[in-house]
């Protein structure tokens, strides 16, 4: 069974670190990344990882196949998010590590 695509949104920020980001309606989970970081949406011209911030996920197999058809390698774990993004934000980006 495919991923459902329809509420997610894939953007690169600070164009180093792709994410796919859906509302979970969860405060606490739920961030506002455009306002405070450069974000973009250049097209996939070659593998690039990415993080998942979609909340619950069902079926990882799922995921990381219709992530992978997009262009994306979806290993990346998530809890390194806010690492690469302490890092951007302190320009001491060493995000060429999980390339």
């Amino acid at each position: 069974m495919k991923q459902d695509l329809k509420k997610t949104d894939f953007f690169c920020l600070e164009k180093k670190l792709w994410l796919a980001n859906q509302t979970t309606n969860i405060r606490a989970y739920d961030f506002q990344f455009t306002p405070l970081f450069s974000v973009s949406r250049p097209r996939i011209n070659e593998p690039s990882k990415i993080v998942a911030r979609i909340g619950a996920i069902a079926d990882y197999s799922s995921l990381y196949l219709t992530y992978q058809e997009l262009g994306f390698d979806a290993s990346v774990a998530p809890f390194l998010l806010w690492q690469n993004i302490l890092e951007l934000e302190n320009n001491h980006s060493t995000y060429e590590i999980y390339k």
